[in-house]
């Protein structure tokens, strides 16, 4: 038998074994939401909006309390979308949309230009956002503005709260496993303009304090060939579910109030179990995948069923989900990492605040900007959220890292909303990409068009 014919024979008996290698995930980039100028407000600019919207005094109090107490963390200045901050608030589909479309555009278009990927080559699109789902979905609408093809395949998923983010990785992975060869953009968008919630119950209040606009992009890759300009390896995830559970189930949800119409309602005690648990669950099964023999060893000789090992012996660098001061540093102190190792998910939940399933990308984009990645550092993204759910990813660095994010500049003055307009990134002769902006469709015309001036 010659060489070829042994090799087509290993392959079978590989694939009869279920010993087929399966494709290595790469990220080759990803973008965060710089947010325009023109949405940052100061916590005394919200709460004067909020008393002359007609919030009760009651209301504002209680905000404000949370804004100055010490557990929050959420920074004085923040991205509030506009239609937050006219009077009347505008939650209509409209002013929905007016907060969406600037994210959609700018961070799928900026991920994909700093991949180098156009978006014909884009061969699924992954969409996350809880509360606003709109018609056609947000995958569709990237599809359509930056003409992807027809064959490429787009899922829209809603309900899943801030875990949403680390969640996606782990579809795009599956997805990528079983096409081997393929392309994913995944886009997580959180829109805080469909919860605005102006009633005075404190458990609709926490979303309001601590929930601003935001959102991020990442280009996945299962072709050999991007192995050598990728940043990262996805080397595991692990999603975990409490949803059986009726309180876990329940302490997160979006329901309508007898006051101030539709909120996110939060049952922060409950929150805090839910997530004790749901991030114990988590760590059963990631320590086996990650953790050095030597900590799994202790962890089998120790008879205290509530030890946790030492993960801080895996990871370079952690992305803890900024639900809120008091949640990074429980998470830290469970995981056993230093305080300098939380620093990035400190510093993305005061600058930009929680931005749901787009937050733990801001820390990533931290991490490059102001800390610098070095070649074989192995991060770990925890995400949590609605369900109740933990979601854990695990990246290793193929080189040194050290991207400048414009969000993370707080030196330049951030730019005006990416306008949303039909865009194609083009090849130049010198192999550069660049985004052409193409003029909108009569259909999207009604999406694009502003809003009615104020009378």
């Amino acid at each position: 038998m010659g060489d070829n014919g042994k090799g087509v024979l290993r392959q079978v008996v590989r694939r009869f074994l279920g010993l087929q290698q399966k494709p290595s995930i790469y990220m080759l980039d990803f973008h965060c939401f710089d947010h325009p100028e023109s949405w940052m407000r100061t916590v005394p600019e919200i709460m004067n909006h909020a008393r002359a919207i007609g919030v009760s005094e009651q209301a504002i109090r209680k905000q404000e309390e949370i804004f100055a107490g010490d557990t929050l963390g959420v920074g004085p200045v923040s991205a509030y979308a506009p239609g937050i901050t006219r009077t009347p608030p505008d939650t209509s589909i409209a002013g929905c949309l007016e907060e969406t479309r600037p994210v959609l555009a700018q961070c799928a278009g900026r991920a994909m230009e700093a991949a180098g990927i156009s978006p014909q080559e884009v061969d699924f699109v992954l969409t996350t956002c809880t509360v606003f789902n709109p018609m056609p979905s947000m995958s569709a609408m990237i599809m359509h503005e930056f003409g992807m093809r027809t064959d490429c395949q787009n899922y829209s998923l809603s309900g899943q709260g801030c875990s949403a983010g680390v969640m996606l990785l782990s579809l795009a992975k599956d997805l990528l496993t079983a096409n081997p060869g393929k392309v994913a953009l995944i886009v997580a968008h959180e829109n805080i303009t469909s919860s605005c919630y102006l009633g005075d119950e404190l458990d609709f209040m926490a979303a309001n304090v601590l929930f601003r606009s935001g959102g991020a992009a990442a280009v996945l890759s299962s072709r050999p060939q991007d192995r050598r300009r990728a940043k990262y390896q996805l080397l595991h995830t692990v999603r975990v579910n409490r949803a059986a559970d009726t309180d876990a189930h329940m302490c997160i949800r979006g329901i309508d109030t007898n006051r101030g119409g539709y909120g996110v309602y939060l049952n922060t005690p409950v929150v805090k179990t839910a997530a004790a648990s749901a991030i114990g669950a988590n760590l059963r099964r990631l320590g086996p995948l990650v953790l050095p023999l030597s900590e799994l060893i202790k962890a089998a000789k120790c008879k205290d069923p509530e030890y946790v090992p030492d993960f801080s012996t895996a990871f370079d660098h952690v992305c803890i989900h900024p639900g809120a001061r008091f949640v990074i540093e429980k998470i830290r102190k469970t995981l056993r990492f230093g305080e300098k190792a939380a620093q990035p998910s400190h510093a993305a939940l005061h600058r930009f605040g929680n931005t749901s399933g787009a937050s733990t990308y801001y820390i990533l984009a931290h991490l490059e900007s102001r800390i610098g990645i070095k070649k074989g550092d192995k991060i770990l993204q925890l995400g949590m959220g609605s369900g109740f759910k933990c979601c854990s990813a695990v990246w290793k660095a193929l080189r040194p890292i050290d991207t400048k994010h414009p969000c993370w500049d707080l030196r330049a003055r951030q730019p005006e909303p990416t306008p949303w307009r039909n865009q194609i990134a083009l090849k130049g002769e010198n192999g550069d990409l660049k985004l052409v902006e193409r003029e909108a469709s009569a259909d999207l015309a009604v999406l694009t068009s502003p809003l009615k001036p104020e009378e």
